[in-house]
């Protein structure tokens, strides 16, 4: 993640979930050294009123994740090993291609939950959520299990694999407007 790492202000796991908004906003002030307003936009996404720093969280199988960036930052973890209906979700949220190489994988809800952490997380990152439209992201050309880079909508996006536990996901940060774009 040491692409990210400028941006990132702290990646933090606990083990316990889902933990009480009392805990992310005490979490928050030892990051902040203020203790900060949180409100939702539009579509969800935590929001630190009168700041510019960007925060999201994630829970999964007893754990919890929280990200703090100096941008618009999304986070996602899911359990790898728990029963997954691929197929039928598969055909909702992937692009064809993300299908087929899915459909080809050694382990298809793997790589199934491969790409949904990664557009899961780079839609919270976005704020848009499942707003962003999953099946036009196409995320087939990109190798999830490394550091990597994608343009969504004119907006530059960096994103990482994150894992602990049984856990697994993705890590993504909203960067700036591509050249040229308006």
């Amino acid at each position: 993640m040491s692409e990210l790492s400028a941006d990132l202000l702290a990646l933090k796991w606990f083990s316990q979930a889902p933990l009480p908004r009392a805990h992310l906003l005490e979490w928050l002030h030892t990051q902040l050294g203020c203790m900060p307003d949180i409100q939702r936009g539009a579509h969800g996404k935590p929001l630190l009123v009168g700041r510019s720093e960007g925060i999201s969280v994630s829970h999964c199988a007893g754990q919890s994740v929280y990200a703090l960036a100096r941008v618009a930052v999304g986070v996602d973890i899911e359990r790898v090993d728990r029963p997954l209906n691929w197929q039928r979700l598969s055909a909702r949220v992937l692009s064809p291609s993300e299908q087929i190489l899915v459909e080809q994988a050694a382990q298809p809800s793997v790589k199934f939950l491969q790409f949904w952490s990664a557009k899961e997380a780079l839609a919270k990152a976005d704020g848009r959520g499942l707003q962003i439209g999953f099946k036009r992201l196409d995320l087939s050309a990109l190798n999830l299990l490394k550091p990597w880079q994608i343009e969504v909508d004119s907006i530059h996006y960096q994103g990482a694999p994150i894992q602990r536990a049984e856990c697994s996901g993705a890590l993504v940060l909203a960067g700036e407007l591509v050249a040229g774009a308006e």
